[in-house]
């Protein structure tokens, strides 16, 4: 058990080729969120503001997923059950707690709601596959 940046970037370069090649799926979110935010800036003539930060609050989980992934990854030299049970728990866990904190920030972000929920979606989509992703390399089976 021993944590390597380069198996969590490329754990990342996983999860961006998995997002993008099943692209039936990315480029509508994509395009949802697109029109959300041309008619918040463009037609509503709105400015960005502080709280839109709070949209990016949902990635922390997806990374502590990758981090998990990374640092407790399946070796076949290690067949200690110990952590590897917790883990896979875990890391559906962190998905559930990306999912609500997807909801609370479109229940508390009054104004650009729509924008909100569209980069939930997002957001959502690219937790499912750092969740799968992570879940493969903590198992060891690898689809």
């Amino acid at each position: 058990m021993m944590f390597s940046p380069g198996y969590m970037a490329w754990m990342a370069g996983q999860v961006l080729s998995a997002v993008t090649s099943i692209w039936q799926v990315s480029v509508p979110l994509l395009a949802i969120l697109a029109a959300a935010c041309v008619h918040f800036f463009l037609v509503r003539k709105k400015r960005l503001q502080r709280k839109f930060l709070l949209l990016f609050l949902p990635f922390l989980p997806m990374l502590l997923m990758l981090f998990l992934g990374a640092l407790l990854n399946y070796d076949l030299r290690d067949r200690s059950p110990g952590l590897y049970g917790i883990a896979l728990p875990l890391v559906e866990g962190l998905a559930v707690v990306q999912l609500l904190m997807n909801i609370g920030l479109v229940i508390i972000s009054k104004g650009f709601r729509w924008i909100a929920a569209s980069a939930g979606l997002v957001e959502i989509w690219t937790g499912l596959w750092c969740s799968a992703v992570a879940g493969m390399s903590i198992s060891g089976v690898w689809l």
